[in-house]
């Protein structure tokens, strides 16, 4: 039974340490003069230092000063900052409704015999403070790292009561109080004792006339222990239930005595759980025993599990070694052996490995493109989810959806097609699990992570699907970045805010691109705007590859409004995106990044085509013959052996440049640029075929015939060009159907008619 000590809370001085501080806002000043559990304590402890001619006010003053002490560090980092602003507010709410009586303070120097005073009495008042704000929650997960305000409100309260109960002018007016409050703690305990005493006598006396012959066979010492445990564990049992209970414990008490003289105890901590499981029988306390006898079992199974652990840990080394050697097959199965092996003895160790397993597959499949091995890696992931949410760990699980979620957008990357959709969609259902543990209050910087790998998959999964569906996603991904801002801030993480402003910045500029009206150009403007706060720390000097990637986008942005834009307008949106390419191209380098190089060489030619196709003379002519020579830059790169797809994609541009520059040039010089035009397209051809990619090689066929029919209008000898020009048409046409590209059909058509009309007047 538990001590009345009243007397601890004049002790500790908690009127002076807590109530009369009452953790009121640091900057403002600590204020004196609040109550403690509505008693009028304080206040009549100040009059009693003032009667005896103790400074009240320097008394109070001493212990804000160390409570202060503990303040100052709590300054050190935004983080603490803003999580000590937080306590603080909520601290000064909610303290007055949880202060405890002097009963209940007492209570808790004998509660917790194993934490010393002020660190009992602070936890008791935090853990009141948790039922009002989850912000001083304890934990969930096992040896998890306590929340900041939580931390910080124990430390502080502590602080509090250490300085009241070691400040020697207020010690002097408890002296009195302290030996009266324990003189008679004392006296009640004391009849408590000999009441207790007498009841325990007269249950064992019943106990053994109960028996009878049995009772020799147990030790007396266990009886009584054993009546003991019930009566204090019920104090108002008559003596028939006490005999009925101890009547119950001898069987488990021989059984467990049997159990405990059975044990094989050969090491020094087998024999010591022996020992302390044969004192606690003798003791009477059968649970204590079974405690003991559960912690020999630990014993013996970790004995066994240790060679387990030691041939686990070989074979894991021969798995690492395969996927060195790029055996990626060998080096799963060798791991699935592994975790096999361990998961009887050793659970947390299997999930360990199955984990690391996990991610080592996963990054061989994003280096060396095995599609195989990633879903190794996704099959692990799912496995370690379903074993999570089996034994209710909410923690493990959110990480182990989130790990899951990379795995399945890596993949789909790799994929493609349908598949590769419906892995993305899986990714976005993994992210939304995660979140649905992680609480933007409670875990900020994991909420912020899964929202910003929920954003890319919605981004990646909206630019793949069409219609209404994909405008929704991209709607849900621009959404997902933004609620991601409200964490990664740019003060508190400048990094992660710029690279969320850059991944938004992406996100409005596709949405852009697939809204009609005045809603596009609204999200472009936004999608530019994302992109320069992201420059604002993404600079050339600090991070160069990613202030290039930024400018690159950036430029990609100003382009499509320009391509929105008439007159000058238009002109300078495509000056400040040639602008953005050309800053970009003063990190990407041909020798050190060569795709970043050439991709943004064949991003600026179209830039440059674009300002010179609507700029007159000859400075639109000098900017054509610009963007010919990016697009011939970019080759050197996008070689057709490399890289086929780019490299057509280049031809393709180039011819167009070209074509645009001959229709412009007069004399020879116009006909040697149209015919160097044709040879770009046809280029283009010879990977752009009619039965691997149909609509591109109709588009590239179209400009063919155009450049055939331009070359005809010059020349003395037109029809065999116009006979190419109509050929190239008529195959555009094949592909060009009414009834699914009415507009490219009607416009070949009209181009085809106009060819024939000429070719006819040639003839007559």
């Amino acid at each position: 039974m538990a001590l009345k000590l009243n007397c601890l809370e004049n002790l500790t001085a908690i009127g002076i340490g807590i109530g009369a501080c009452a953790l009121a806002p640091f900057d403002a000043g600590l204020t004196a003069g609040a109550v403690i559990g509505g008693s009028g304590l304080f206040a009549r402890i100040r009059e009693n230092m003032r009667k005896v001619g103790l400074d009240d006010k320097a008394a109070i003053e001493r212990m804000q000063r160390a409570i202060l002490r503990e303040w100052d560090h709590w300054q050190a980092t935004p983080e603490h900052r803003d999580a000590v602003a937080e306590a603080d507010a909520a601290m000064t709410r909610s303290l007055p409704q949880v202060m405890m009586t002097r009963e209940e303070l007492a209570a808790t120097a004998t509660k917790s015999p194993d934490v010393a005073y002020p660190s009992a009495a602070a936890r008791e008042v935090v853990d009141r403070l948790a039922m009002h704000d989850p912000a001083f929650a304890v934990p969930a997960a096992e040896g998890a790292e306590p929340p900041l305000a939580r931390a910080f409100a124990l430390a502080v309260i502590e602080r509090a009561l250490r300085a009241a109960k070691e400040d020697k002018d207020y010690a002097t007016l408890l002296t009195l109080d302290i030996a009266i409050e324990l003189g008679r703690a004392i006296a009640e305990t004391l009849q408590a004792i000999d009441e207790l005493g007498a009841k325990i006598d007269a249950g064992f006396a019943a106990v053994r006339e109960s028996l009878g012959g049995e009772f020799e066979r147990i030790s007396v010492q266990a009886l009584r222990g054993a009546v003991a445990r019930f009566v204090v564990f019920k104090p108002d049992a008559n003596m028939s239930e006490v005999v009925d209970a101890v009547e119950e414990f001898v069987p488990q008490y021989e059984e467990l005595r049997a159990r405990v003289a059975a044990l094989e105890a050969n090491d020094n901590r087998l024999k010591g759980a022996q020992q302390a499981a044969q004192q606690a029988l003798e003791q009477g306390d059968l649970d204590a025993a079974r405690r003991h006898l559960a912690e020999a079992a630990d014993i013996q199974v970790d004995r066994l599990a240790e060679p387990v652990r030691q041939t686990a840990a070989t074979i894991d080394e021969l798995a690492r070694a395969d996927l060195l050697a790029l055996d990626w097959q060998s080096a799963d199965a060798n791991w699935s052996r592994a975790s096999a092996m361990l998961a009887p003895f050793d659970r947390a160790g299997a999930e360990a490995l199955e984990a690391f397993a996990a991610r080592e597959l996963q990054l061989h499949g994003e280096r060396f493109v095995r599609a195989p091995s990633l879903s190794a890696a996704i099959r692990r992931w799912r496995g370690l989810v379903m074993a999570a949410f089996a034994r209710g760990d909410e923690a493990f699980w959110a990480v182990t959806q989130n790990n899951l979620g990379i795995a399945l957008e890596t993949q789909a990357g790799r994929v493609g097609g349908e598949e590769g959709l419906a892995l993305r969609g899986q990714a976005v259902e993994a992210y939304r699990a995660a979140l649905e543990v992680y609480g933007q209050a409670e875990k900020p910087a994991d909420w912020a992570m899964a929202q910003n790998n929920l954003a890319n998959a919605l981004q990646s999964q909206g630019e793949l699907t069409g219609g209404e569906a994909g405008l929704a996603l991209g709607t849900q991904a621009i959404e997902a970045y933004r609620a991601t801002l409200t964490v990664y801030t740019e003060d508190a993480m400048p990094s992660q805010w710029a690279m969320t402003q850059n991944n938004l910045g992406n996100a409005l500029q596709r949405q852009g691109e697939r809204m009609s009206g005045e809603a596009g150009p609204a999200l472009l403007v936004q999608a530019v705007e994302a992109y320069y706060a992201a420059l604002t720390v993404y600079t050339a000097a600090a991070e160069p590859a990613k202030w290039a990637m930024t400018q690159n986008n950036l430029g990609a942005a100003l382009r499509k409004q320009g391509g929105l834009a008439q007159g000058e307008v238009r002109l300078a949106f495509l000056a400040r995106a040639v602008e953005a390419y050309r800053a970009a191209l003063a990190v990407y380098t041909e020798a050190a990044t060569p795709a970043d190089w050439a991709r943004t060489q064949n991003n600026l030619a179209i830039a440059l085509q674009r300002q010179g196709e609507h700029t007159a003379d000859e400075a639109g002519l000098g900017l054509l013959a610009q963007a010919e020579d990016a697009y011939r830059a970019a080759l050197t790169v996008h070689t057709e052996d490399a890289m086929p797809a780019q490299w057509a994609l280049t031809q393709n541009n180039l011819g167009a440049v070209l074509q645009v520059r001959g229709q412009r040039t007069g004399a020879g010089a116009g006909l040697a640029l149209l015919r160097q035009a044709i040879e770009a397209y046809r280029a283009a051809l010879t990977v752009r075929s009619e039965e691997a990619m149909p609509a591109f090689w109709a588009m590239t066929m179209e400009n063919v015939g155009l450049c055939h029919e331009r070359i005809a209008d010059r020349t003395l000898s037109p029809l065999g060009e116009l006979r190419a020009a109509e050929e190239a048409l008529v195959g555009a046409l094949r592909v060009y159907t009414p009834q699914h590209m009415g507009r490219y059909h009607d416009k070949a058509t009209a181009s085809l008619a106009r060819i024939r009309t000429k070719i006819a007047a040639l003839e007559r």
